[in-house]
């Protein structure tokens, strides 16, 4: 299961469940993601936890 979808080469379309499990999207250019990608890849190592929610960690 993947929460991001391809539209085009540079925009991603966003799964979000929100209130009374409706499924909703929201839309983001491809570029915001590489260079919030390329961010986290600089400044934490590839074993490091960039979140921690309700003791579930994501990487």
């Amino acid at each position: 299961m993947c929460d991001f979808e391809e539209v085009d080469n540079e925009m991603l379309k966003i799964s979000i469940i929100g209130k009374d499990s409706k499924e909703q999207f929201a839309y983001i250019g491809r570029k915001e993601i590489d260079d919030e990608l390329e961010y986290f890849s600089e400044k934490i190592g590839n074993n490091e936890f960039i979140i921690q929610t309700n003791g579930k960690t994501f990487k």
